[in-house]
């Protein structure tokens, strides 16, 4: 058994909130039961079983509505659940018949829209006076804004992802994985329409409330160092005027592996 703790002060989102996030984790891995998982494409492993949790908490500072109106302050905060759980064991030379899951849950978070690749929500980066121009804003989009009240509030978000790896006899060369996630938001769509730089709450209707995807994948190994993949990727969003959109995506890919 090993268990490892991390703690650091990072840099934050928000350039005026005068503190660096707080970021914590202790992960537990059973080091005998092993079992194999390729993380993104090419970087396939053995690992022990594995479970985690994770949290940071920030500061988020915004100038108020108004010229003469002070800056508030809010906090941001996640917790992160997290596995990695082999169903059906392997060994690094035969990864025949190897079975795993891995799984991630954040049943609350607020603020930490950056800690995900690439997310805003639709959001436009908060302003505090109309016509403000996007360089004055001192915080990214998508993590907090003015409500009706004049309270600053985090973007809050609710996020979960499973997936599977099956790995086929004969050696393993060969596999198939999914995986399915889902992200909520309870207050992103509100937020847009009052808190965004031209205060125009028709910049709602663009905002994402909920966002699904999943994907299927097939890999093989045709040596060592050259591997082929094939995804479908499906992608759904519905956002504040509850029309929803989605996409279909198609990819093969060849890696040479050195």
């Amino acid at each position: 058994m090993t268990v490892e703790i991390a703690i650091a002060a990072s840099r934050p989102p928000d350039r005026d909130s005068n503190l660096p996030d707080g970021q914590a984790g202790v992960r537990l891995t059973l080091n005998d039961w092993r079992g194999v998982h390729t993380l993104a494409s090419t970087g396939t492993t053995v690992d022990g079983l594995m479970v985690g949790v994770s949290g940071t908490l920030r500061r988020l500072e915004l100038p108020a509505p108004g010229s003469n109106s002070a800056a508030k302050h809010t906090s941001g905060y996640g917790i992160s659940l997290d596995a990695f759980v082999p169903i059906i064991p392997a060994k690094q030379r035969d990864r025949s018949n190897a079975l795993s899951i891995t799984g991630s849950w954040v049943p609350r978070s607020e603020g930490i829209a950056d800690l995900y690749s690439s997310l805003n929500f639709g959001m436009k980066a908060a302003a505090s006076t109309p016509g403000a121009t996007l360089n004055s804003t001192p915080i990214d989009a998508g993590l907090a804004a003015y409500d009706t009240a004049g309270r600053l509030e985090a973007v809050q978000s609710r996020t979960w992802i499973l997936g599977v790896q099956y790995y086929f006899p004969a050696g393993g060369n060969a596999w198939v994985s999914a995986n399915y996630s889902q992200l909520n938001s309870d207050n992103a769509v509100a937020l847009a329409g009052i808190g965004s730089r031209d205060f125009n709450a028709s910049t709602a209707d663009g905002t994402i409330k909920r966002s699904r995807w999943a994907d299927a994948n097939l890999f093989y190994d045709l040596t060592p160092a050259v591997r082929m993949g094939f995804e479908y990727a499906w992608f759904q969003q519905t956002f504040g005027d509850n029309s929803v959109a989605h996409n279909s995506r198609y990819q093969f890919s060849i890696f040479y592996l050195f």
